[in-house]
């Protein structure tokens, strides 16, 4: 048991150095080559496809109206806002009225992904690209179903409405489409937390860091996540998520797998998913992008009760989507996504928090008992938070070479010192909770959950 323990927390940290090594060759590669990409398609982004943009809302009065102005105000030729009110109880729909002054309008509807009843359909005679749809709750999935239903372009946007863009997140996440037409169907960018941070006018002045340490360990944790984890993924073609926050997608492609579905609790990996799995089955050749440099900023959780319950929700996502195709386990139809990236998830990403909360409880228990020395104990654990350590540095690093959202000094000192103590409690909190979510996705638990919001 011991040496299998061993082997795992081995095999998942070669895997994930891997990853980071991989990520890093990529984006050195970016980075050389993205001022030429840059000035040339900044030049003709107006021959760039229309975009429409869906934010789905529930209850979301502290943040929509910052969230619409940074929308409205993204640099790109040709794009609609269409915001889809999934029959918020709060002052959301109320809010947008009256700061955009939204008057009914008859719009087209192509209802073949939702049959919601439709309330009424508003458009802002101030921008005449702002579109609100007010409908009945029926949740995220069937929310964006039905702003994909009112969308007029092929492209369409699927972004937060707790979120802000970059201005030129559009320009920036469209491009795999204009490289690679025939087979890019999805692409997605980096999402890192903007609490803290001061707007004007929907748009981060100076990213900062907050005070709270709770929300500095996650800016730590999604630079890992985004810019090595979903980086390396990309090198492979075998992205297997795209951000629900902020992705862009090919219309036809997606309402010809069916849209989102509504019973599913991670409903962005699972449209990947789905998307990947039906291209296999078909014997067509898709290509699902990430491009690290679009940011969208979003709120995330600042206390640790709210925390736990958005990774006990992810956890049963990832849980459900898994399971809903593992079909493509070690299937040749889906090449490297089904022989790499998908038992990677099994093994490294689904099951991890048994393994590592097992693998704390067991080498306490041997080393109580005897049967384990203590020595053996902690050069475990030495080993595997250098090893954690080296990864959050890593990620950290990367991103003030690259992209330095964070480029003071007392930042960059800041985010290493958190990457150093992210390993020594929050780690194993994120674990515990992500394993009860494991529990209850056994036990059928599908519900979505409700996320406190400070507001931006």
């Amino acid at each position: 048991m011991t040496y299998g323990i061993v082997a795992y927390f081995l095999a998942s940290n070669l895997i994930f150095l891997g990853l980071l090594m991989a990520s890093a060759l990529a984006i050195r590669k970016m980075i050389f080559a993205r001022p030429m990409i840059e000035s040339i398609w900044k030049r003709t982004a107006e021959l760039g496809p229309p975009i429409s943009v869906i934010a789905p809302c529930f209850n979301e009065s502290r943040t929509i109206l910052t969230a619409v102005r940074s929308f409205i105000a993204l640099e790109y030729s040709d794009f609609e806002v269409i915001i889809v009110n999934d029959g918020s109880t709060d002052q959301t729909l109320a809010l947008l009225i009256d700061e955009f002054h939204l008057k009914p309008a008859k719009i087209f509807y192509d209802d073949r992904l939702s049959r919601t009843e439709i309330r009424e359909v508003y458009r802002s005679p101030i921008h005449q690209n702002l579109i609100v749809i007010d409908k009945i709750n029926r949740g995220k999935a069937d929310s964006i179903n039905v702003g994909i239903g009112f969308s007029q372009f092929d492209f369409f946007c699927a972004v937060d409405a707790d979120c802000v863009l970059d201005r030129d997140a559009l320009l920036k996440v469209i491009l795999p489409f204009v490289e690679e037409p025939e087979t890019t169907v999805a692409a997605g960018g980096t999402v890192r937390p903007v609490n803290g941070t001061q707007l004007r006018a929907g748009r981060p002045i100076v990213p900062s860091l907050p005070w709270n340490p709770l929300v500095l360990f996650q800016i730590v944790e999604y630079l890992r996540a985004f810019l090595f984890g979903r980086v390396g993924w990309n090198m492979f073609n075998s992205t297997m998520i795209i951000s629900g926050a902020f992705g862009i997608f090919k219309k036809n492609s997606v309402i010809a797998v069916g849209g989102y579905q509504e019973d599913s609790v991670g409903e962005d990996m699972e449209l990947i998913l789905r998307l990947r799995h039906q291209a296999g089955l078909q014997n067509k050749e898709i290509s699902i992008a990430f491009i690290p440099d679009p940011i969208c900023w979003t709120e995330v959780p600042a206390d640790l009760i709210s925390l736990g319950k958005q990774r006990d929700r992810w956890q049963r996502g990832l849980a459900d989507s898994l399971m809903k195709h593992r079909q493509m386990l070690f299937n040749p139809r889906f090449g490297a996504v089904g022989f790499l990236a998908y038992p990677v998830f099994v093994l490294f990403e689904l099951i991890q928090p048994f393994m590592e909360l097992l693998s704390y409880l067991l080498i306490f228990i041997g080393a109580l008992s005897g049967w384990i020395s203590w020595d053996l104990v902690i050069l475990f654990f030495v080993v595997d938070l250098l090893f954690g350590m080296l990864m959050s540095f890593g990620a950290v690093l990367i991103e003030e070479s690259a992209f330095h959202k964070y480029p003071k000094v007392h930042q960059l000192v800041t985010l290493l010192v958190f990457s150093f103590f992210e390993h020594l409690g929050f780690r194993q909190y994120v674990m515990a909770w992500r394993a009860y979510g494991s529990f209850k996705y056994l036990l059928g638990s599908r519900e979505w959950g409700k996320q406190e919001r400070e507001g931006f």
